[in-house]
């Protein structure tokens, strides 16, 4: 959310809007966070879609220009990598929309995406901020890594999973 606000105060008149698609607990804890997520987002336009079904989920992939994605922000990967993203499904998940990742460098997404080609890895909010503004500020880059993000989901396909397991299976 801050990533976000920076941008629109950078790029006041802009149209990018901010989607936080993902599931929220009906506990009290996880309420309250979410209240103070909606209270930083207050002012913004920053909406946020909560345990939405999967059909909805590929139609905010669809619509998505950007994917950022941060689980593991400002923990040592080291010490708990539990809270790092394991693998990164819903990184590719948006990869498959031809959405360009803008993701934490840390846990499953630094398999997944390829730096400065599909997507971007960033280790602070200044990195996320400043690959965002470049992204899109240069339709052309964005183009060309749409379909670059795209092709690298390709390769973690059902095909390639396949072919990868019996190499490793086979003398």
């Amino acid at each position: 959310i801050e990533a976000f606000k920076r941008l629109r105060r950078q790029f006041p008149n802009s149209t990018w809007q901010y989607c936080i698609v993902g599931s929220c607990g009906s506990d009290e804890a996880s309420q309250r966070y979410l209240e103070e997520l909606r209270a930083a987002a207050k002012g913004f336009p920053i909406y946020f879609h909560l345990n939405s079904t999967y059909e909805e989920l590929k139609r905010y992939y669809n619509e998505a220009t950007l994917f950022w994605h941060a689980a593991g922000f400002g923990v040592n990967e080291e010490q708990t990598p539990q809270r790092a993203e394991h693998f990164g499904m819903s990184t590719l998940e948006a990869m498959s929309a031809r959405t360009v990742p803008v993701v934490i460098n840390r846990g499953g997404q630094k398999e997944i995406v390829s730096h400065a080609e599909s997507g971007y890895l960033c280790h602070t909010m200044d990195e996320l901020v400043e690959h965002s503004v470049r992204l899109m500020v240069d339709p052309s880059l964005l183009a060309t890594m749409q379909m670059k993000a795209r092709e690298r989901f390709k390769e973690f396909d059902r095909e390639h999973f396949s072919n990868r397991l019996l190499s490793i299976l086979e003398p």
